[in-house]
């Protein structure tokens, strides 16, 4: 196990910032469920943020939308359907 610098975990903020900012935005979230602004967005994009950080998914859009998606499912949240 080699414990992370302060660098490295702040590069890995800037990454991780950029994946939720650019790709699972507040926006997308509220889009992809048909909610309105609540607390739950930002439950969900700081659960994205963890774990990339935390190594458990990739800093990519395709597991940041899987892992959202389960999210929100898991707090009763479903996928809007037009």
């Amino acid at each position: 196990f080699k414990q992370k610098t302060a660098y490295e975990i702040s590069l890995g903020l800037v990454g991780s910032e950029m994946c939720i900012r650019d790709r699972i935005s507040g926006e997308f979230i509220m889009n992809y469920f048909g909610i309105k602004p609540c607390k739950e967005i930002g439950l969900i994009k700081e659960k994205i943020k963890e774990a990339i950080l935390n190594g458990d998914i990739n800093n990519d859009s395709a597991q940041a939308t899987e892992l959202m998606s389960k999210i929100g499912n898991e707090i009763g949240l479903k996928k809007y359907e037009k």
